[in-house]
């Protein structure tokens, strides 16, 4: 993953994808949440994306992303 202060690695061994949605003040809104957490004591890494920064439907990016996993 690319950010403005450099890449950011994500292993697959590790990498929990989620998609959430939330409603605040009448407007419905889909995340895609890639963690790394693995487990209460182990902060992890959390990146939190949504429909513009993925350029895409969160749940169908979610989907690929299970699609591709090596460990299935």
């Amino acid at each position: 993953m690319r950010r403005l202060s450099g890449r950011l690695h994500l292993p697959w061994g590790r990498l929990r994808v989620r998609v959430r949605e939330t409603r605040r003040l009448g407007l419905r809104t889909v995340t895609l949440e890639l963690d790394t957490a693995s487990g209460p004591d182990d902060d992890g890494v959390l990146v939190v994306l949504g429909r513009r920064d993925l350029g895409a439907d969160p749940a169908a990016v979610a989907a690929r992303l299970h699609e591709l996993d090596p460990s299935r």
